[in-house]
């Protein structure tokens, strides 16, 4: 009886936010993972793979693709991402905005990213049908049982493995 229900409060907050800072024309959003320097040259590439086969499967523009770099990073490698990605999709700027301010966009038909809430909030909250997950083939093992749950929680939900293929 005490649990308040917030769901249309916050999706209102975010539609709000979304059409202050609204880019046209997006179909998909890639979400970025917080990076080290022992693993970002290995998620910059994992990054310009995915963005080249998103162009390959469904034919979208540069324009049409908007990569959200994790909103903690530091701002060398945001820069470097957008120098290294700025040819495959548009790279959000540092700002307060998250993933989430864009996910109620009905023009936005996948949503892909490494494994965090946002991917969740896109089937759960949004309704987005095309979810998917960037799997992290260098720390992911079939040991390990953490990683293992959230894969099992993901394809519960119907949210697949992006890449299915390793070719890194």
């Amino acid at each position: 009886k005490k649990f308040l229900n917030n769901r249309n409060l916050f999706l209102n907050f975010l539609k709000n936010e979304y059409e202050k800072n609204q880019i046209s024309k997006l179909k998909c959003i890639v979400i970025s993972t917080k990076h080290t320097r022992y693993n970002f040259n290995y998620y910059k590439k994992l990054y310009i793979q995915t963005l080249i086969e998103i162009k390959k499967k469904y034919s979208y523009s540069s324009d049409q693709i908007l990569f959200f770099p994790h909103p903690r990073d530091e701002s060398y490698y945001i820069e470097d991402l957008k120098i290294n990605l700025s040819n495959y999709s548009n790279i959000k700027s540092i700002s307060s905005t998250v993933a989430e301010n864009y996910l109620h966009d009905n023009n936005i038909e996948i949503v892909i990213g490494t494994y965090s809430t946002a991917l969740y909030y896109s089937k759960i909250i949004f309704d987005k049908e095309h979810v998917y997950y960037i799997k992290n083939y260098e720390n992911l093992g079939k040991n390990n049982e953490l990683n293992n749950n959230i894969v099992g929680i993901f394809d519960s939900l119907d949210i697949k493995n992006f890449l299915i293929k390793n070719e890194f």
